[in-house]
C-alpha cells in the first residue's frame, strides 16, 4: 500500500499567503527545476554555462543562491535582517528545511 510521504516545505510554500509565482518559483527551486544555466546547456547544447552575475562558476541553483560572491552577500545579508542563522549551508534543500524548522 502506498503510504503518503509528509513534506514539511509543502506548507511553507503552497500554502502562505505570498503571491503564487513566488510560490511556483521557489517549488522549481526546490525541485531542481529552475531554467539555469547549466540545465539549459542539458536541453539545447548552449555554449555558455557561466553564471551573469559572476562569471566565475557554472550557474547551477545551489551555486546562483549561495555560492557566487554576488548573491551570497545578499543572501547574508537577507539572513542578518530577518535574524536566521543558517550556518554555512550551501544547499538549497538544506535551508528550506532549515527555515521550515523555525
Amino acid at each position: 500500500m502506498y503510504k503518503r510521504q509528509e513534506f514539511n516545505w509543502a506548507k511553507v510554500i503552497l500554502y502562505n499567503k505570498c503571491a503564487p509565482k513566488m510560490s511556483i518559483c521557489t517549488l522549481l527551486a526546490k525541485l531542481n527545476r529552475l531554467h539555469t544555466k547549466d540545465r539549459l546547456s542539458k536541453w539545447n547544447g548552449a555554449k555558455d554555462k557561466y553564471c551573469v552575475l559572476c562569471t566565475n562558476q557554472i550557474e547551477g541553483r545551489d551555486h546562483l543562491f549561495f555560492n557566487c560572491n554576488y548573491s551570497r552577500i545578499l543572501f547574508e545579508d537577507t539572513m542578518t535582517k530577518l535574524h536566521l542563522n543558517l550556518g554555512n549551508s550551501v544547499d538549497f534543500n538544506h535551508v528550506l528545511d532549515n527555515l521550515c524548522s523555525k
